[in-house]
Parts: structure tokens; C-alpha cells; sequence
């Protein structure tokens, strides 16, 4: 089994924070849920932030 590749985990990550702001419709989302869907976000945005020695 390979590695995941960037685009997977993008991916992942997208589908993780998409899960806490979507939910029934006309259910207000808590504002628990809202700051990890901003957290994920925030990821995201910011890319690779981890750099590994050559």
C-alpha cells in the first residue's frame, strides 16, 4: 500500500470539515462544530507546515 498523496489528503481533510457545518436542514450548527470546521479550514489554507530533514 502507497503513501497518500497530497490531493487525498486535501480531500480528506475537506470532507472532515464539511462534516461538522453540514447537518439537517434548519439545524443551526453549534459553535463547537464551527470552530473545528474553521480549524480545518485554517489547515488547509496554510499547507504543509511540517518539514522533514533530507
Amino acid at each position: 500500500m502507497g503513501l497518500m498523496t497530497d490531493k487525498d489528503v486535501i480531500g480528506i481533510l475537506e470532507d472532515a470539515a464539511s462534516a461538522h457545518v453540514t447537518g439537517e436542514p434548519g439545524v443551526e450548527v453549534d459553535g463547537h462544530h464551527q470552530a473545528v470546521h474553521d480549524l480545518i479550514k485554517a489547515i488547509i489554507k496554510g499547507g504543509n507546515s511540517v518539514r522533514h530533514p533530507a
